[in-house]
């Protein structure tokens, strides 16, 4: 997964010319119910929108990734025409995204896109606004649902 760190004072309000350099047009926003309420969160929204980017929004990501979220949040993408994924939160956040990511071009349950070589499209580009120190899911291949880790490359 090729990888770009923005850090620094104001990086997030980068984040809807970010989207665009990565083609990004209809985007869906991942993240969970405590962090969709924070001030940050809402720059994050605004700089979409500033760019003119339509923006869909799942804030409903709890402890540890779910299959039922990512496989219904990625038929959401595909019916919807999402082209992009921003993920604001922790590492369930992110493992999450990743995998609305994946299931959006393969349509597939993401228990069938589990271990290397599982799926054959590339997923949707993303963007990882981590808000936690730790997982290092912003960066890796890699995604945990329940049960183990998936490489999502």
């Amino acid at each position: 997964m090729p990888t770009r760190i923005v850090a620094g004072a104001g990086a997030l309000t980068t984040i809807g010319n970010l989207a665009r350099e990565l083609k990004m047009s209809r985007i869906l926003v991942v993240s969970d119910p405590i962090i969709s309420q924070q001030p940050f969160h809402a720059a994050a929204l605004d700089s979409l929108k500033a760019a003119g980017l339509s923006i869909g929004r799942f804030d409903e990501c709890g402890i540890d990734a779910r299959y039922s979220h990512i496989d219904a949040q990625g038929e959401r993408a595909r019916r919807d025409g999402i082209d992009g994924i921003v993920c604001i939160g922790g590492g369930s956040v992110m493992c999450t995204g990743k995998g609305i990511a994946i299931v959006a071009t393969n349509p597939k349950p993401m228990r069938e896109c589990t271990g290397v070589g599982s799926f054959d499209k590339k997923a949707l580009p993303m963007i990882m606004v981590p808000t936690t120190a730790g997982s290092g899911s912003e960066v890796s291949q890699w995604t945990a649902g329940p049960g183990s880790a998936r490489r999502c490359s």
